[in-house]
């Protein structure tokens, strides 16, 4: 058995990431993202900077998209699913790093 889930981090370190975000919904001032956790999202590819606002926004970015990840993932599973693109792909540049 694995303690990695879908966003392959250790649960320590999922439950302190899921923690902050929930934080940042209540709280009426945004905190900047913990250095541990700018790393953590860093090493997922993911922006840091933009953490926060894709997941209190999320439909914003994907709206009812099927299929949701990386531009490189959501690209190959389009490609496989016999598609162009998924809705939310372009979005998907600006809050993931560039490989």
């Amino acid at each position: 058995a694995s303690d990695r889930g879908f966003l392959q981090i250790k649960w320590e370190d999922y439950l302190q990431l899921l923690n902050w975000t929930a934080k940042q919904g209540i709280d009426a001032v945004v905190a900047e993202v913990p250095s541990k956790l700018a790393t953590l999202l860093a090493s997922l590819g993911v922006d840091s900077a933009m953490w926060r606002d894709m997941v209190w926004h999320f439909k914003k970015y994907f709206g009812r998209s099927t299929c949701i990840g990386s531009p490189a993932a959501m690209d190959e599973d389009a490609k496989k699913s016999g598609k162009r693109w998924h809705r939310g792909q372009r979005a998907a540049r600006g809050l993931y790093l560039a490989a």
